[in-house]
């Protein structure tokens, strides 16, 4: 039997996407693959591994176009030959690691700043919104809407990211004031 990707059965629907039906004997036994362009979303990944990505997995293609959650996740796992599941999970095990360590929404790394310059520098406390990077997956949601709003000095995406963590500020804001009294 001879083997044809999924992507050649369709021929004419796929012609736009550059796949082409090679002539074969009609009486040949054809198998057939499974093409990344036709097979999107076969593949099982838990429901709450779905929701991490959903709620923290956001790519911005060479394009320009931004995709969250699943839709960006399953595009950059194809562009890098990746099993979705098996790096959905993977993903899933990052993002919680690093949640694990926020408090009242904010990753307080006043410890961090202290090592860095010494314990009397000019900065008491200092605290993060979210990390820029991660292992494995590069920027995090928050690191790459930075990137972009400010690379292309984009006055509305700065402020749609300057509202996105005015609450958690406000949050903690609200608890040293407290702290504080």
């Amino acid at each position: 039997s001879t083997f044809h990707p999924l992507g050649n059965f369709l021929n004419p629907a796929l012609a736009l996407l550059g796949q082409g039906l090679r002539k074969s004997p009609i009486w040949q036994k054809l198998n057939f693959a499974n093409h990344p362009y036709l097979c999107k979303g076969l593949y099982q990944i838990e429901a709450k591994v779905r929701e991490t990505v959903a709620d923290n997995f956001f790519f911005i293609d060479p394009t320009g176009m931004e995709l969250s959650g699943i839709d960006g996740f399953e595009k950059w796992c194809n562009k890098r030959s990746f099993n979705i599941s098996q790096k959905a999970n993977e993903f899933r095990k990052v993002i919680e690691k690093y949640q694990k360590k926020k408090h009242n929404d904010l990753l307080d790394v006043s410890g961090r700043i202290n090592k860095t310059f010494g314990e009397n520098c000019c900065v008491e406390k200092l605290f993060y919104f979210d990390f820029y990077a991660v292992e494995v997956f590069g920027k995090t949601k928050m690191g790459q809407k930075l990137l972009y709003a400010k690379q292309g000095q984009n006055r509305t995406k700065i402020k749609a990211i300057a509202a996105e963590v005015k609450p958690s500020i406000v949050k903690m804001i609200a608890h040293h004031n407290e702290t504080f009294a």
